[in-house]
């Protein structure tokens, strides 16, 4: 079935939607879905319904985009935090020091309100080459959580005496997932410790072209 995950925060996008066009451009819903091509239940069911009621499936919610020349605004019905962009050595700092991330004077990147993070979560701009076979490179943004406790198979910063790098964690050794496989596995323990987990990726496209 094509069907948009009926989340809280997607319906009251779509309603949102819906009762915004048939407020101006549709004064109906059988008007709209008529030149939509769908069932005027499709609009109805949305708006009458309860929070169990389905949501129409992404096609139908195309046709209605076209017909009325908007869509809903799924980006807005997410509360967005943003998280300071922070170098090596005020990680460090922060960590060992049991320090909250800095309020202002950084770089800010915004990241979904919706997972459930710390206060101390913060973003690193990726500089070792250890996880590019998954598609994390040089010049990418992690944005890390410290208080996460990690699981086998996620992505964790790893704080060793060679710096800072992404690592998978698969206990009782850290693994890079390189191209080419040019960097060692290391063990957990010593001084080779975790400085958070990995909860988001964010790319620059025009990062991809640096190098060309």
């Amino acid at each position: 079935m094509d069907q948009i995950d009926p989340d809280t925060k997607t319906r009251e996008a779509i309603k949102s939607w819906m009762t915004h066009v048939l407020g101006g451009r549709f004064k109906s819903a059988e008007q709209w879905s008529k030149q939509a091509g769908v069932s005027p239940t499709s609009i109805t069911r949305t708006l009458k319904g309860g929070s169990e009621a389905s949501l129409p499936g992404a096609k139908i919610i195309g046709r209605l985009a076209d017909a009325a020349g908007s869509q809903p605004n799924f980006i807005a019905a997410v509360p967005i935090r943003s998280v300071p962009v922070m170098e090596a050595e005020e990680i460090v700092s922060m960590l060992q020091n049991d320090l909250e991330v800095p309020a202002d004077k950084h770089e800010l990147v915004p990241v979904p309100e919706s997972e459930d993070y710390s206060s101390r979560t913060f973003a690193m701009r990726v500089e070792s080459e250890t996880m590019t076979a998954v598609g994390i490179f040089p010049g990418d943004k992690l944005i890390v959580d410290p208080e996460r406790p990690p699981v086998n198979g996620d992505i964790v910063l790893v704080m060793s005496e060679k710096g800072m790098a992404p690592y998978r964690y698969q206990p009782p050794h850290f693994f890079p997932y390189a191209i080419g496989g040019a960097h060692e596995v290391l063990a957990i323990g010593g001084k080779t410790m975790i400085g958070g987990v990995a909860i988001h990726h964010q790319r620059s496209l025009s990062s991809l072209f640096e190098s060309s």
